[in-house]
């Protein structure tokens, strides 16, 4: 499989890198002459005209900074200035080498800020230079989700002999990208936490607000328990607020009855809290009492036909959001209910329109999806699946669905925050299995992952002598074999599998996996950490038929591993299906999504904390992040990756 072009370097870069020695045709990794240079970094040096050094680059979006100031100059004259310095015998200094990393992410040339943050020595830089230099390289891992390498920085020996000294300033930009680091480590309340602390020392009225935006992000993470707990042992008072007003956010999406009342007695507890004089978008009642501005709503789900039961598990779960935004008193839409499975979308689209609809829901049907990317329309569309399509949805058409290739795109970014160096992906021979399967490893190779070992299961019978050539098991065997016949007798035998794979990827369904996990270890591959997509677990199979699965992390969608969030008097169908459960919770956060659509699409950062998964608008889909998971004694628990223990050196 080849890297799509966008992530292969560009050759008029990389020439002009050969030219001034930081790269060679042979050896593209070093920056060899200019980082001898780096090894000195001089303390002075100019990169522009006017003698003046460009803005430093307050890295990291989430952490509330512009990564892309004005003034921050193109690369080519980054290189430029590089090579004088270099033709006229100066050192580089430490500014220069840290601005090129900003220039270098900003623009996505990982060829060249890797090479740099990797091999440029820091030991004569003083304070300021190695202040601002951490400041590039920190924003450089966190920016490749490299967050172990990140936080390895951050707690160095010298940035701890350093940070005492350094300005207030950077002590503060340091912070917040400690704070994005650890939220990519999914230490969200460390994360919260970290920014509590430093936003009273932010200046600017519009970073305080990012970071208090930010605040709020990391604590949707947190389950209900984690949310009780942390509140338990809480000492500042700030984070305690914090806390009250996530587990308030969390009771309204199970419960929205006195929704407004019971935020407003958090507003008059907590008068100067940050959250109070500006509550996140998502609780401010303020909001919460409008519907997006669409007073009418089509829905237009098959009723009947093979998709009925789809179709309706939809309908119960969007009327169900709507009659508990209802009885807590908000305003809510019309909703108009049209049967999609015996009419072309054309048709039923222009009914919508003839009766006054201001925003439509649907369709289902992958068919009717597409011919809205051709057909004319004007209103606000969310459509409830994704089609594979080369052409963009019109401006006015968002996508969402419960696509496994979001799961898949997450994974691969958890199995490199574990450390993953060489992964095997194991499918089963089933669409939306090679679909995630391909998004995986186009996400790994993004990445920078190297290209990862895919392997198609046939069938269950077919499955240990697949896994079997997966792990270069007959290839033990065959030197087994040759050994006796050289020596002319019988050897006590191990087979020993191929040693290069560090992680294994499975993409199947729940008792898919109980097959497939066991033969793991019968192919001597037991010891390796083993992630799944949420289709591996089976919520209402008991907990003595899941211990299979045990060790397995997967991503779960909430309203799967919280119960607590399901509405009271669910219906029986909705408690023992979980392919009808997840579309039921979809149903509800169909109906969240209408009145946030705008939001979201304008800042694809934002996220709407929901049932299916946090979701943001990317290019007109929904994307999910789920929280992570993992079996223990046949149960599903809460994972995350924690601690510098929890990864892959201690499991080799």
């Amino acid at each position: 499989m080849q890297v799509p072009d966008k992530y292969l370097p560009k050759p008029s870069a990389h020439t002009r890198l050969c030219r001034i020695g930081i790269l060679t045709d042979t050896n593209a990794v070093l920056l060899l002459l200019l980082l001898a240079l780096l090894a000195g970094c001089a303390g002075s040096g100019t990169l522009r005209s006017d003698g003046r050094y460009p803005e430093v680059v307050e890295s990291g979006v989430s952490a509330g900074f512009d990564t892309t100031p004005a003034d921050l100059p193109p690369l080519e004259d980054v290189l430029a200035e590089a090579q004088a310095l270099h033709n006229s015998g100066q050192l580089l200094p430490a500014e220069l080498a840290a601005t090129l990393v900003d220039v270098a992410v900003h623009e996505r040339r990982w060829d060249i800020a890797d090479p740099v943050v990797r091999g440029v020595k820091t030991d004569r830089m003083n304070v300021d230079e190695y202040a601002r230099f951490s400041l590039a390289a920190v924003n450089y891992f966190n920016t490749r989700r490299q967050y172990r390498n990140a936080d390895r920085w951050l707690h160095s020996p010298r940035m701890q002999q350093d940070m005492p000294m350094m300005s207030a300033r950077d002590q503060v930009l340091l912070g917040l990208q400690r704070a994005d680091t650890l939220y990519g480590m999914q230490q969200f309340a460390a994360s919260a936490m970290e920014r509590i602390f430093l936003h009273d020392l932010i200046e600017r009225q519009s970073l305080r607000d990012n970071n208090a935006d930010n605040i709020w992000r990391a604590l949707q993470h947190l389950d209900k328990d984690t949310l009780q707990s942390e509140h338990r042992s809480a000492k500042s008072r700030s984070y305690r607020a914090w806390l009250e007003l996530a587990m308030l956010e969390r009771d309204a999406l199970v419960a929205p009855e006195n929704h407004d009342l019971r935020f407003q007695q958090w507003r008059s507890r907590w008068p100067q809290h940050p959250a109070s004089l500006r509550m996140p978008g998502r609780v401010d009642p303020a909001f919460a009492n409008t519907f997006g501005g669409a007073s009418t709503v089509a829905v237009m789900l098959p009723t009947s036909g093979a998709l009925a039961q789809a179709g309706k598990a939809l309908r119960d779960g969007l009327s169900a959001a709507h009659f508990a935004a209802s009885a807590s008193g908000r305003d809510t839409p019309t909703l108009i209910f049209f049967d999609s499975s015996s009419e072309p979308i054309e048709s039923l689209y222009l009914q919508a329109e003839q009766q006054g609809a201001e925003f439509i829901l649907g369709p289902l049907q992958k068919e009717q999806v597409k011919s809205l990317f051709t057909m004319p329309s004007r209103l606000p569309i969310l459509t409830l699946n994704f089609v594979d399509d080369e052409l963009p949805p019109p401006d006015n058409v968002v996508q969402f669905g419960l696509a496994a290739e979001d799961e898949a795109e997450q994974l691969a970014e958890v199995a490199q925050q574990r450390g993953a160096k060489s992964v095997l992906v194991l499918h089963v021979s089933k669409s939306w299995a090679e679909r995630a399967a391909w998004a995986f490893t186009e996400r790994w190779l993004e990445l920078g992952g190297a290209e990862p070992g895919v392997r198609a299961l046939s069938s269950i019978e077919n499955y240990s002598a697949e896994m079997a050539t997966s792990f270069a098991l007959h290839e033990s065997k065959a030197r087994h074999r040759r050994m006796q016949n050289l020596l002319g007798k019988k050897m006590e035998f191990k087979p020993r599998r191929r040693q290069d794979i560090d992680m294994v990827v499975i993409f199947a369904n729940s008792s898919e996996a109980k097959a497939i996990k066991p033969l793991l270890a019968y192919h001597y591959a037991g010891d390796l950490p083993v992630m799944g997509s949420s289709q591996i677990y089976d919520n209402n199979s008991p907990a003595n038929k899941n211990r299979d699965l045990n060790g397995i992390v997967f991503s779960e969608m909430p309203w799967i591993l919280d119960p607590g969030r399901q509405y009271t008097g669910l219906p029986t169908v909705y408690q023992r299906s979980k392919s009808l459960a997840r579309l039921f919770a979809m149903g509800v956060d169909a109906y969240q999504l209408q009145s946030r659509l705008d939001g979201l699409k304008y800042d694809p950062l934002q996220e709407l904390v929901a049932h299916t998964g946090n979701l943001s608008v990317v290019q007109n889909r929904v994307i999910r992040k789920l929280p992570l998971a993992t079996i223990e004694s046949g149960s599903a628990v809460r994972w995350q990756l924690s601690s510098e223990s929890e990864t892959l050196e201690l499991h080799r």
